[in-house]
């Protein structure tokens, strides 16, 4: 499937370009500019502004016309911007007599031709093709009305002949109504069956989400080091690891407690084993102060809060910090704890930012695919069905002290008309909780249902605190 995002959009077209040649730019054309000095390319943004990426039309000898690369992406580190314009700098000197010159490395390598589609928040999309000098458009058609237009706020997608275009009413198919087989036949997986030594154990199912006093069976398969199948084991030894319960023969079942638990069910064969991850959630309400947990640790049952969330001492309490250390990536992150098929909730916690250099971070709590997030240097709170479309975002001010505990609440609930409303409210803890909510939307095109989590953007560390999630009155 080839996927093309309005954000980073590369395009090629052209008839033969040499792998290992030394690009040269055209005579009368500069790199790093606009489209135009591409001579027309599609695809992207142009611009000339600073942080543009733009690759200049590269001579492709005299096995054809010229072949070029656009790329266009508001994704890219400064960094690489200033590299490739570099780059384009070093092309753009190198003497002609040079350029014509440069050894040919390697064999010429086809690049073949190949139709864009592209679609527009301004609900037309088209099909274009790319030409030595330009694009063609092959066919642009209207989504909706031009009253009533349909945005189009996600990437074309093409698989088995067709391209699929979603838009915010409905999803459309361009291609023929008749099924295309795929040209490449799939084996079905472990058909092979292999007479070489276990290398590897897989226990399934791989990974599950259950209630306390579940039971579920397990399974041993053995793989070789190719990774064909060689058998299923029976005569497995198995063992829970960090997980309240028994099993016996793959034959688990879930201790009846009501407390969370994260670990491992664990099969081993000889001097290699496997394991399955297991996750276990008792019914709401729910509560988390992190007393009871181990200093620098990570709750167990929660998802992506390595590296990005730990457990330390405050004050003679213990709270969960949105750490600063290792990689900007993971400065922003969110991180869920309970069932993603969960609905009409809410989820409540206290929120402390520090500042470092005048900085102050964002954080905020999740429901239901709704965030509800306190922005530090903005000094504004939002409520946001999706955080990359801001269309949706509702935005009050918000005077957000640092140092200074605050409690957040969210709740999320469906109406019986279809839509979902989700409100929220923000106080000092020193204060009693207000009346009014702070801030609210009713969102006609709704997240019906999705985990509780927390989101936290450090650029100075942020503390979390007595963590709630109960049902709806």
């Amino acid at each position: 499937m080839l996927m093309m995002a309005p954000a980073f959009c590369l395009t090629i077209c052209g008839a033969t370009m040499r792998t290992g040649q030394r690009p040269q730019p055209r005579a009368g054309t500069r790199t790093g500019g606009s489209a135009e000095a591409c001579g027309g390319i599609a695809g992207g943004t142009s611009s000339d502004a600073p942080g543009d990426a733009a690759e200049g039309a590269i001579r492709a000898g005299n096995d054809g016309p010229a072949s070029r690369a656009w790329v266009a992406s508001s994704s890219l580190s400064s960094a690489v911007m200033r590299r490739r314009r570099w780059r384009a700098s070093r092309r753009q000197c190198l003497p002609p007599a040079q350029a014509a010159s440069a050894p040919q490395q390697s064999p010429a390598k086809k690049v073949s031709r190949i139709a864009r589609y592209s679609g527009s928040s301004r609900a037309r999309s088209s099909g274009q093709k790319p030409s030595a000098t330009g694009v063609q458009i092959l066919d642009q058609d209207q989504l909706g009305t031009e009253a009533k237009p349909e945005a189009i706020i996600a990437s074309p997608a093409i698989s088995n002949g067709r391209v699929f275009v979603v838009s915010d009413s409905a999803l459309y198919c361009i291609g023929k109504k008749t099924a295309q087989n795929s040209s490449h036949p799939q084996s079905a997986v472990g058909t092979n069956v292999s007479s070489n030594p276990a290398t590897f154990v897989q226990v399934v199912p791989t990974e599950l989400l259950l209630k306390p006093g579940d039971k579920v069976n397990f399974r041993a398969r053995l793989f070789d080091a190719q990774g064909n199948f060689i058998r299923e084991e029976t005569n497995a030894s198995w063992s829970l690891d960090q997980l309240k319960g028994t099993v016996e023969n793959g034959h688990f079942t879930a201790a009846n407690v009501d407390a969370a638990q994260g670990g491992l069910v664990k099969a081993t064969v000889g001097d290699i084993s496997g394991t399955a991850s297991v996750r276990i959630f008792p019914p709401l309400p729910w509560s988390e102060n992190f007393d009871g947990m181990a200093v620098n640790s990570v709750p167990s049952t929660w998802v992506n809060a390595t590296l990005k969330f730990v457990v330390r001492e405050m004050n003679g309490t213990k709270v969960l910090v949105k750490t600063t250390e290792g990689s900007s990536l993971l400065s922003r992150a969110r991180a869920y704890f309970g069932p993603s098929d969960w609905s009409n909730y809410t989820v409540e916690a206290d929120i402390n930012a520090t500042q470092r250099r005048r900085q102050q971070g964002d954080g905020g709590v999740i429901a239901q695919r709704y965030s509800l997030t306190l922005f530090g240097n903005d000094q504004k709170l939002h409520l946001e069905p999706w955080q990359p479309e801001t269309e949706r975002t509702v935005v009050v001010p918000f005077t957000w002290k640092p140092d200074t505990w605050y409690r957040m609440k969210l709740e999320v609930q469906n109406l019986p008309n279809g839509t979902t409303r989700a409100r929220g409210k923000v106080w000092p803890v020193s204060e009693t909780e207000p009346t009014a909510w702070t801030i609210e939307r009713v969102d006609p095109i709704p997240n019906r249902q999705g985990a509780p989590g927390i989101f936290g953007g450090a650029l100075s560390e942020l503390y979390f605190d007595n963590l709630k999630v109960y049902r709806n009155n």
